[in-house]
């Protein structure tokens, strides 16, 4: 029994999906695995097919779900791509549709990033996208219309 997800705000995608154990697993490019496939899960694959088929962002520059440490806290983004020289470039929070993008979710993925220092963050529930490039020298922010096109250098 596949579960229909909803259209989001990305083009339509072919995805690989299984089901085992009466539990639903989505083919994850990044970590080349099965992944379970939640809500959320939906939209971090569709931002990365996105990402890689659209945008032309380099799918072996990216990370999905990796553990850091802010503080003393474990905490587990949910998709970094790196630049050509292997450093942060682009942090992504994904949230589920129904998850209304508030101000809280904005502050989850600056407090990840007050760790990895990416000139990008970008936050989605796959309805709403919000992308900023982000000055720690001067500690601003500037809100883009689109995603940033990744660096060919």
């Amino acid at each position: 029994m596949i579960h229909i997800y909803p259209e989001l705000n990305f083009p339509s995608f072919e995805h690989k999906i299984k089901e085992e154990n009466n539990q639903e697993y989505i083919w994850e490019p990044i970590r080349k695995s099965w992944i379970l496939l939640t809500s959320e899960e939906w939209v971090r694959q569709n931002l990365i097919r996105y990402f890689a088929d659209v945008l032309a962002y380099p799918a072996g520059l990216m990370q999905a779900e990796c553990q850091i440490m802010v503080g003393k806290v474990k905490k587990r983004f949910d998709l970094v791509v790196m630049n050509r020289s292997l450093q942060p470039w682009l942090i992504c929070e994904c949230k589920a549709p129904p998850i209304a993008i508030t101000a809280s979710v904005f502050e989850q993925a600056a407090q990840y990033n007050s760790k990895l220092k990416c000139p990008y963050l970008a936050v989605t529930n796959g309805l709403q996208h919000y992308c900023f490039e982000v000055n720690f020298t001067e500690g601003s922010t500037q809100p883009l219309k689109d995603f940033p096109i990744f660096p060919t250098s």
